[in-house]
């Protein structure tokens, strides 16, 4: 995704994080069973990191069950699967991974970092460790449709790295 070119990758200090999760604290109850780790694929950090974020964020909010993040393929595939059990046990269950194309020359043209095999060994870790990734069909037949059903995808946005490529499929 083109949404952070141009930004530069930084890591905020535990101390920052700390205060912001004091912050909300103050705002929201203690009762909050899920929470979202944003800015950026927050899953670039190492499984340690992550996982002193959890302790902070359970130390603020204890009934905290699920934390969610966005996880690319490039920043699960270092991963054991042994810290993929650790992070999930810390609660770390809910990746919005961006999975536009399982097609290797359009993931090379989008600059994913990562080939259909890639994402198909990082999404075998991911199950490996007890972490699902089924939760879009789940979705998808909550709806009351079957995955088999779909025969399109809308575009909602036009971020250049997700249809530049989309003319590669048009005679498929």
């Amino acid at each position: 995704c083109t949404m952070y070119d141009g930004q530069k990758f930084g890591i905020s200090p535990l101390e920052d994080v700390e205060s912001d999760l004091q912050e909300l604290s103050r705002y929201y109850p203690k009762n909050l069973k899920k929470i979202y780790v944003e800015n950026g694929d927050a899953f670039a950090l190492q499984a340690h990191k992550l996982l002193e974020i959890a302790d902070l964020i359970h130390k603020y909010f204890p009934e905290v069950e699920t934390i969610a993040c966005y996880a690319s393929i490039r920043n699960i595939k270092p991963k054991s699967v042994e810290d993929l059990k650790k992070l999930r046990a810390a609660g770390y269950d809910c990746f919005y991974i961006g999975l536009e194309t399982a097609y290797d020359p359009a993931l090379e043209q989008m600059r994913k970092g990562c080939t259909q095999k890639d994402e198909y060994d990082a999404l075998k870790k991911l199950e490996d460790a007890g972490i699902s990734y089924k939760e879009i069909k789940e979705k998808i037949n909550r709806y009351g449709y079957n995955i088999e059903d779909i025969n399109h995808v809308l575009i909602t946005h036009t971020h250049d790295d997700h249809i530049k490529s989309i003319n590669s499929f048009s005679n498929a």
